[in-house]
């Protein structure tokens, strides 16, 4: 029995040990609608004026417009424009080439970044595993876990 109550102890402090954990981000990047594009490629001019350019398949916040906060998602009032336009490509456009490119504006964001850390998936043959030990070896000790009275 105390086997088992040391197992049920460790089992919990392996579960509870795995916590979730949040991280505030900050940094720039170029909205278009409720998105805000955050991988930087690099700036292009384009007849004047020196554009940011974000990629389109980098990472990518959505805005959150309702009250209470939401892990992973932008808070309408945590995004500040620059008062500039930016463009959103694959690559930086050559000078004065727009091929492919997004005007989208030039925002100072901030988000908090969520991480939950359980992988509770990668470990069930492990638990499937502890429990057919301990199941033996209550069988082989011939020891019942609640006697009958």
């Amino acid at each position: 029995m105390r086997f088992l109550r040391s197992l049920f102890i460790l089992t919990l402090f392996t579960l509870l040990s795995n916590t979730s954990f949040a991280t505030t981000v900050s940094g720039y990047g170029c909205r278009i609608g409720d998105v805000v594009f955050t991988q930087y490629l690099g700036s292009t001019y384009f007849w004047g004026t020196t554009y940011k350019v974000y990629n389109r398949n980098g990472q990518v916040y959505s805005v959150d417009y309702s009250p209470g906060q939401q892990c992973n998602y932008i808070e309408s009032n945590n995004i500040y424009d620059q008062g500039r336009q930016c463009w959103v490509n694959t690559y930086v456009n050559p000078m004065n080439n727009q091929d492919g490119a997004s005007y989208g504006t030039y925002v100072y964001y901030s988000v908090d970044i969520c991480n939950v850390n359980l992988p509770l998936d990668d470990y069930v043959w492990i638990m499937v595993l502890v429990a057919g030990g301990v199941g033996a070896y209550v069988i082989s000790k011939k020891r019942m876990i609640f006697p009958t009275q």
